[in-house]
């Protein structure tokens, strides 16, 4: 039942259009991104794993702007399915297949997979394009500072000696959460679906957009993942609890939702 999932999902119009939108996006920026370094030299470039999209300054535009509208890409990619079949009146033919209990959990279960894959798969190619487009002639601080000296001056991200250890993983690590934020949002999205009744797609969506916003603006920094995609300076602790709250509330609502529908 999950693969069927995954294969309406493939061939949603609404799931292509999101893709298409999203590749256009980072299209465009990678483009502007090759144009303002063409014919820089060795002082004024960082080093491939600063110029991409975790943490170029050339492309801060286009990662904040992608944090801002995140909650609609996740909700649109299939976690408005539900509601979808709801307004065609398509979503009792697979109860009368299968219980309605386990089908809204293989529903739940598929926008995990895409959301996740969707975005690890979209921005991780679009990071090692970056790499691969930016000369490997940068120095760490566009002074010429060798690397232990950078080391013990250069700002604190989160897990700083993985950061300096391994940077081309870190940044991969970096991408998973934010492809785990894509999840969280995607499933809660779903999940307030089904337990809200007789709610318009278009309503979701902009509850969605201005509360998953509002939760960016009023919860510490410390405890915003949002910041830890951005390499905000945190403890483990503060990581560990904000991440670990994040999935509570997800699973929580999610399984909140299918009891809900299932009554």
């Amino acid at each position: 039942m999950i693969k069927n999932e995954l294969i309406k999902c493939i061939h949603r119009k609404r799931f292509k259009i999101t893709i298409l939108i999203i590749c256009i996006l980072l299209f465009l920026q990678f483009i502007f991104y090759t144009i303002s370094i063409y014919g820089s030299t060795s002082i004024e470039l960082l080093p491939q794993t600063q110029m991409g999209f975790i943490h170029g300054a050339k492309l801060r535009g286009c990662f904040h702007f992608l944090i801002i509208v995140m909650p609609l890409f996740s909700f649109s990619l299939f976690s408005d399915s539900y509601l979808t079949e709801k307004e065609n009146d398509t979503h009792s033919l697979y109860f009368t297949r299968l219980s309605a209990k386990n089908y809204l959990l293989y529903k739940g279960i598929a926008i995990v997979i895409i959301n996740f894959c969707v975005s690890f798969i979209l921005l991780s190619f679009y990071e090692i394009s970056i790499w691969i487009a930016t000369p490997d002639i940068g120095v760490l601080s566009g002074y010429g500072l060798p690397a232990y000296q950078m080391i013990s001056i250069h700002d604190p991200v989160l897990f700083d000696s993985f950061a300096v250890g391994m940077p081309h993983l870190y940044n991969l690590f970096i991408i998973a959460l934010f492809s785990l934020l894509s999840v969280c949002e995607g499933v809660i999205g779903y999940s307030l679906s089904l337990v809200i009744d007789r709610i318009k797609p278009v309503y979701m969506y902009s509850y969605l957009f201005i509360g998953f916003n509002l939760i960016n603006i009023i919860v510490p920094l410390e405890y915003q993942i949002t910041m830890f995609i951005q390499t905000y300076p945190a403890t483990i602790k503060q990581f560990l609890t904000t991440i670990i709250l994040w999935i509570i509330l997800t699973v929580g609502l999610l399984l909140i939702g299918v009891y809900k529908k299932h009554e």
